[in-house]
């Protein structure tokens, strides 16, 4: 028998040629062969079979003429097997046009045979040097989701099967007579497309884990072989024309290559030293041909003496770094540049020279001329450096990092973590510092348990903690952890994170609204990425976000930021291009939009800042390097319009490539940054501020101030007064200038209250966000503005209202102001806004359509005065709008019903069918298609209202089955549906398994999605079909019974799935029932009696108890629908 090495290279070797091997595939399927390479580069694997997962048509028996077979990707014929034949074969999902028109074509041509429609996962088999590599294989792939995966031959031949079930196989035709219909064809294939993709995830997950848990130190010294190359962070940030930069992209894949390659890869010869060498002796030779080149070139402008002045200046600096030297001389290009666009150009070739500048100089002029941009007004904005002492400025000397706002000693501060760089020889940093804004300190973070260094990360402050989720620990290990550093003790923890399974990443990007913080994209290890997940930080639990519109290409080293309650993605890049676009994401439909038209915005750029305050999103830096680099870009969300704003100060000298920009009050703190060069070294910014006061004054209506903690006012002129008094008064939108108490966001709900119980709440104005949601501006009266300016003072004694005496009130102020906050005298708009209800606005705009068309008047009788809403869907009662004259409005009647309701979709629901499934009869009158994504009780539920029922009527029950605390638990749903209580028991209750029964193959489909939208999948068992068939027996903690009218059939199965010798205590049922409401005590005793005799015939003497009886709603008239918790015991 030859030797495991033997066969390994026999394997290898038949990889490795263009030959066909024997499956019906002829090779390796693409989306798995990177990782096939890396498996057989490991010296304990190698592969012997595999298959990435496929939907296919195959035929059974075919006749001896052949058939017409299609290859649904390359459209030629499959060669005849044995034993049948393909139809139709995907390694992607597959497309319902295909797949009818190849089910169509074998129809017309064959007389007999059977067609089976398939779907089948990822299969792999692996062999294995020894039964330890064996097992720790498999316990890889079963934690990647592959729990079927096993082993066999073990002592001789040592074959792991990695393998999972998620397979689907339906016969559709026989005999050249369809089985199902064409929708069901169509079913089929969405199916088997969702369970596809549950197959990528799961093969993705196990390639991840292969590399995390199983890599052998051979293959992690491939990349580590580079990185000690550069001796610096890699860089792909400039583009070749500036500098000669590493290219992170080209560093080392496992997937490629050999073993015996790759060790000699391990050492670089004195030879390739010596290449280095005179690599950088090129290109200091270009640079000082390039500087003799730009002063000849600069003496007809003029600006030479200036620039020669500024270069000397630069030169006799400390750090004497040729890298400064290299950006004196853009310098004094642009000032060149500059000076002649404002005095004109001395000659034609001078002109030319100027539009030759770069490719996006010449974009530029062109946006600046298209509706996305506002012209500058004149307004600049000055950029201050920041004066740092304690700990040496070259801790500061880093990029790649993260920086958040805390408030330490009433100082606005930054938190910096991780990063690239560091004071003496660069490296990942792990670090943690508090840079204070107001004093310039510096000083160390001591943290105690801190995670491993990492750069490419991302963080944000939830309450009082910084949440760090992923980045990259070297250039072989990316992270997917989440880091949690408590503010108060300085400690840090780690989460035990559920849900989805989040990939590996750096390079991402995150906002946060609320608890949840939102991730999109970045880089894995070898792929770029274009996923979105929540992470809610209350649960710790990931979810995949269901979106759907324009949704964005896949990137890394983009941006996002939150505005209330809709996400702004721009820019990045990935392998091969760099972005410009803007894409909206929407919280409450969770609908992407991308935006068109932004002017300047549109310039693709990535690793920038962007940072959002108050209705501007405000972009600084990124690739690539132009000589509007240092220029802030504010673009206007509610307008769509772009302006950018000039930094004027003279020895700004920074490259804003991969830094942070902090927003603290109304001033932008901008921090580290750089780049790296083979030649010159790293290139590292110092810290400086921007006060974006001057440009929002005279950009907006309200006057903004950067206060910090305690109360103090502040009266300042704006823009506005004086266009106000020069036209006689203020516009009607304001009045004379009014007190608002500017609260901090994580203090304004505990102000609020205590304004409101004080009554100095000012009810005739708005409230505003500030600073982009850092603050919130709360109007007041005039009596709180004096009295919390000088409290104690004439004429603000303390107030007493209603209910409130003078202790009482006291208290009420000291925790008010424990708050903290200002008292600002500003303009503020008035709340001309009326609480209208939509059935108002409903009725008068129908009357006005009924008026036009002539209709009769008594028509509006047939208008809803209620309906419920699923998602983005408004469904109206049974019976309205049925008579057949609202036909003669036309589709402006649905299009006016929709928008008044505040819904894009109009449906009409009806009674739901008498039939075993309860399908759904609702009639879409308005809208594409049933499809709604609807949230619950913060569940996901996704189903076709026009298939599958749902009562919002239960929602209190949903909300219970939520409370139970059944954390560690085994439940049975015998009625599953949707989900609609498998979803909290899982989500909310903490179950540790669910097996859900049900028989309805579009609430299955549902069902499966659901699981999957909500990051559960891993915890349920799906049985389809009957429950009294595939319910399992003896393995329940509890059972539900959640069918209406009645769930009486399916008693004993509950009782089967409580009754086993492994569980003689029993459990819980939850019994659904709908009962007349004279007649509950005579049910309730019958279905104690009744499970009583089913649990005898099954041998168990039970105690059995109803100890809750929950009365849900009202079913019909005196018909209630009750759910009895009843409690089953060993006597």
């Amino acid at each position: 028998m030859a030797s495991f090495d033997d066969r390994k290279r026999e394997v290898l070797e038949g990889l490795a040629s263009d030959a066909k091997d024997k499956s019906r595939a002829g090779g390796v399927d693409a989306p798995i062969a990177s990782l096939i390479n890396r498996i057989n580069l490991h010296p304990q694997y190698f592969t012997t079979s595999s298959c990435s997962g496929r939907i296919s048509i195959f035929s059974e028996s075919a006749p001896d003429d052949g058939a017409k077979n299609v290859e649904c990707y390359t459209g030629k014929k499959t060669s005849k097997k044995k034993g049948g034949d393909w139809v139709y074969v995907s390694h992607d999902p597959g497309l319902e046009s295909e797949v009818l028109k190849c089910v169509q074509e074998y129809i017309t041509t064959m007389e007999d045979g059977l067609l089976v429609f398939r779907y089948e996962p990822f299969i792999l088999a692996v062999e294995c040097r020894t039964p330890a590599a064996a097992q720790t294989l498999v316990q890889c792939a079963v934690s990647a989701g592959f729990r079927e995966s096993g082993i066999s031959g073990m002592g001789k031949r040592n074959i792991v099967g990695v393998r999972c079930s998620i397979r689907l196989e339906v016969p559709i035709v026989l005999a050249g007579n369809m089985l199902v219909t064409e929708d069901y064809l169509r079913f089929l294939t969405a199916l088997a497309n969702r369970k596809m993709e549950l197959n990528r995830q799961r093969t993705d997950t196990f390639s991840v884990k292969f590399m995390d848990q199983i890599a052998s130190p051979e293959l992690q010294k491939l990349s580590e072989f580079k990185c000690a190359m550069s001796r610096q962070e890699p860089s792909s940030e400039l583009p070749p024309s500036e500098l000669s930069l590493y290219n992170e992209s080209e560093e080392v894949s496992y997937a490629s290559g050999n073993q015996d390659q790759a060790e000699k890869n391990f050492a670089i010869d004195k030879e390739s030293k010596k290449k280095l060498s005179a690599l950088k002796g090129r290109q200091l030779r270009l640079l000082a041909r390039l500087n003799t080149f730009e002063d000849q070139r600069l003496l007809s402008t003029g600006a030479i003496s200036a620039g020669k002045t500024e270069q000397n200046a630069r030169s006799s600096r400390k750090d004497g770094s040729v890298c400064s030297s290299v950006h004196a001389v853009k310098d004094l290009t642009t000032q060149a540049k500059t000076t002649s666009s404002v005095y004109g150009a001395n000659s034609k070739s001078d002109s030319a020279s100027l539009q030759s500048d770069n490719g996006s100089r010449d974009t530029e002029a062109r946006l600046s001329a298209s509706n996305g941009r506002r012209k500058s007004d004149g307004c600049s904005l000055s950029a201050a450096h920041l004066e740092v002492r304690g700990e040496p400025i070259e801790r500061l000397h880093c990029w790649s990092h993260s920086a958040v706002q805390i408030e330490i000693n009433g100082h606005h501060s930054l938190l910096l973590y991780g990063g690239f760089g560091g004071p003496d020889r660069h490296a990942r940093l792990g670090n943690s510092m508090v840079l204070d804004c107001v004093t310039g300190e510096l000083k160390c973070y001591e943290t105690s348990h801190a995670p491993q260094p990492r750069m490419s990360h991302v963080a944000v402050v939830v309450s009082q903690s910084m949440v760090v989720i992923g980045g990259r620990h070297d250039p072989s290990t990316c992270l997917g952890d989440v880091c949690v550093l408590d503010l108060k003790t300085s400690s840090w923890h780690f989460p035990e994170v559920t849900g989805s399974h989040f990939l590996p990443r750096h390079r991402h990007a995150a906002a946060r609204v609320g608890d949840n913080i939102y991730v999109f994209g970045g880089m894995n290890q070898d792929s770029v990425l274009g996923d979105f997940y929540v992470l809610n930080t209350s649960s710790w639990k990931w979810n995949c976000v269901n979106s759907r519109g324009d949704t964005p290409a896949p990137r890394y080293s983009h941006s996002l930021a939150a505005i209330g309650q809709k996400l702004y993605l721009f820019g990045g890049r990935d392998a091969k291009i760099s972005y410009g676009d803007l894409h909206v994401f929407c919280l409450e439909t969770n609908t992407w939009t991308e935006q068109k038209g932004l002017g300047e915005l549109s310039i693709p750029r990535f690793s920038h800042s962007m940072t959002a305050i108050d209705k501007w999103l405000v972009i600084l830096g990124g690739c690539p390097i132009t000589h509007h680099g240092t220029d802030l870009l504010f673009f206007n969300v509610d307008e769509m319009i772009s302006q950018r704003v000039p930094l004027t100060q003279a020895s700004l000298d920074v490259l804003l490539v991969r830094h942070t920009a902090t927003l603290l009050g109304t001033r932008l703190v901008v921090v580290g940054g750089g780049a790296a060069c083979f030649a010159f070294g790293a290139k590292f910014n110092v810290p400086f501020l921007v006060d974006l006061v001057p440009y929002l004054n005279r950009n907006t209506s309200a006057i903004l101030t950067d206060g910090v903690a305690g109360f103090y006012s502040t009266r300042e002129e704006s823009s506005i007064d004086r266009d106000s008094s020069m036209k006689g008064g203020p516009s009607d939108e304001f009045e004379k200038r009014a007190w608002i108490l500017k609260l901090d966001r994580n203090n304004a709900k505990t102000g609020k209250d205590a304004l409101k119980q004080l009554e100095w709440l000012d009810q005739t104005r708005k409230p505003k966000v500030l600073d982009g949601g850092l603050h919130v501006a709360f109007p007041i009266t005039e009596d709180a503005a004096l009295y919390l300016q000088e409290p104690g003072s004439k004429g603000t004694s303390l107030p007493t209202r209603k209910g409130l005496n003078m202790e009482s009130s006291q208290k009420v102020i000291s925790n008010l102001i424990a708050s903290g906050g200002e008292v600002v005298e500003m303009q503020l708009a008035l709340d001309t806004r009326r609480p209208i209800s939509p059935s108002v606005t409903l009725e008068a705009g129908v009357v006005k359509l009924l008026q036009e068309a002539g209709l009769p008047q008594d028509l509006i009788e047939e208008l809803p005065k209620k309906w419920e809403r699923l998602g983005d869907m408004a469904i109206l009662p049974a019976g309205s709008l049925t008579s057949s004259h609202w036909r003669s409005i036309g589709p402006g009647l649905w299009s006016f019903i929709a928008s008044s309701l505040g819904s894009r979709r109009i449906a009409r629901q009806a009674p739901v069918a008498a039939t075993k499934t309860r399908d759904s009869k609702l009639q879409v009158l308005y809208g594409e298609d049933g499809w709604v994504e609807h949230r619950e009780n913060g569940i996901l539920y996704c189903f076709d209202a026009t298939k599958c029922m749902f009562s919002s009527g239960n929602v209190s029950e949903k909300l219970r089955m939520a409370s139970m605390k059944c954390a560690g638990e085994t439940v049975v749903d015998l009625f599953a549906g949707i989900g609609y209580y498998t979803l909290p028991f899982l989500l909310k209750g903490g179950a540790k398994l669910v097996y859900t029964c049900e028989w309805n193959p579009n609430a299955i489909l549902a069902l499966r999605h659901n699981l999957l939208v909500n990051g559960v999948e891993s915890r349920c068992v799906v049985l389809e079909g009957d429950n009294r068939v595939t319910a399992p027996k003896g393995v329940a903690h509890r059972v539900c019974l959640g069918l209406l009218p009645s769930s009486e059939g399916s008693w004993g199965v509950a009782i089967e799935a409580l009754s086993s010798s492994f569980r003689p205590e029993g459990g819980i049922l939850h019994v659904h029932e709908n009962v007349k409401d004279s007649n509950e005590k005579e049910w309730l005793d019958y279905l104690v009696s009744a499970l009583v005799k089913l649990s005898s015939g099954l041998g168990r003497d039970w105690d059995i108890k109803v100890f809750h009886l929950e009365r849900v709603k009202w079913y019909a008239p005196h018909i209630r629908h009750i759910v009895a918790d009843v409690h089953l015991s060993q006597r």
